[in-house]
């Protein structure tokens, strides 16, 4: 079982305005193998190509949830409430840099999905006594930092 700070993180769900940030499931992996069939994925994401269906089996059983059942991450599946259609990933990692990552489908770029997904995991940090939450990215991933931009974070500087 996952806890961080007495919180059990293993089946912990979060709600936005518009998206539900969940656990990973077995349902989730045709979902997830039609996204990443996307040729711009892999560009900053360290993703296998051909992404096959049990690469994406095994991200949604194993590597998705993140930190959630040792208490160091919460690994989420980004759903779109409305229509339960996954829409993206969102991770915050609770030990080390203690940051963010996300990526969003290309079928649902330009909702601001990415933005509402961080601000869900930063408020849930900040409410669960993290001072600080980093959003990191590659330099070349202009829209990774507009997003962490419109979630709220601050520039801060390049590593």
């Amino acid at each position: 079982m996952g806890t961080f700070a007495g919180l059990e993180l293993d089946d912990l769900v979060l709600h936005g305005p518009r998206l539900t940030l969940r656990p990973w499931c077995r349902n989730d992996a045709h979902r997830v193998q039609q996204i990443m069939q996307d040729p711009t994925m892999p560009e900053f994401l360290a993703v296998p190509v051909p992404y096959t269906y049990e690469v994406a089996l095994r991200f949604v059983t194993e590597l998705g949830d993140e930190g959630r059942r040792d208490g160091t991450g919460i690994g989420c599946a980004v759903v779109e409430s409305a229509t339960r259609r996954v829409v993206g990933s969102a991770a915050l990692r609770l030990t080390g840099e203690k940051d963010l990552g996300y990526w969003i489908a290309g079928d649902a770029r330009g909702n601001a999905f990415a933005a509402e997904a961080v601000r869900i995991l930063v408020d849930w940090a900040f409410e669960h006594a993290l001072r600080r939450v980093q959003g990191l990215c590659d330099v070349r991933n202009v829209a990774s930092a507009h997003t962490a931009l419109a979630a709220g974070l601050r520039y801060e500087g390049t590593i």
